[in-house]
């Protein structure tokens, strides 16, 4: 038998030949799942939502433990496709957990399973210059002295943090503090 060895250089046991991992998948979690007792109710009910999900969306139906890398790196694909980032990160968190707590931090498996990234949150959209008309379409439903503040800060190239600050010279007085040199990229809302 081949022992790997992680970068730490804890021995990892094998995984061609173990019984518990030609186990099948789905029996064994959900034996876990049962038993499991560190999930608040909410969580087991959502908990149990993603895995319904998961069965019905994969196609291999009877799939064995050791299959849940490959599973898992398929299921990502098709949940990036469907956009469905934060499904299968909380998903592949449920089985992360089920492998740890089953077999141990100390198998080849378990350090596939970690190697299927999650799915990151969107990155946002970079800012872009709003035109009066955007402005005006924006503050149509906000209270006036809030409308104002909108007007304010784009007349100003202020960012919403800026114009919170607390001003210098009081409340007779009030001051607005502009830190920093505006620039074209600065992402108030007008520019």
């Amino acid at each position: 038998r081949v022992l790997f060895r992680s970068n730490a250089g804890i021995l990892l046991r094998p995984v061609e030949g173990n019984p518990e991992f030609t186990a099948p998948l789905r029996p064994t979690i959900e034996a876990w799942f049962q038993t499991y007792t560190n999930w608040s109710q909410q969580s087991r009910r959502n908990n149990t939502f993603l895995l319904n999900a998961f069965w019905e969306r994969i196609e291999n139906k009877d799939p064995a433990v050791q299959d849940l890398p490959r599973i898992l790196k398929e299921y990502r694909e098709k949940m990036e496709a469907a956009d469905r980032r934060r499904t299968f990160t909380l998903t592949r968190a449920i089985f992360t957990k089920f492998f740890a707590d089953k077999f141990g931090r100390v198998d080849k498996l378990y350090l596939q399973i970690r190697d299927v990234a999650n799915l990151s949150s969107k990155p946002k959209d970079p800012a872009t210059a709003k035109t009066p008309a955007q402005i005006e379409k924006f503050v149509r439903h906000l209270k006036p002295h809030h409308a104002n503040m909108v007007w304010f800060m784009c007349a100003h190239g202020l960012g919403w943090k800026e114009y919170a600050q607390s001003s210098e010279g009081g409340k007779e007085h009030p001051r607005i503090v502009i830190e920093g040199t505006k620039t074209d990229r600065h992402d108030g809302l007008c520019h």
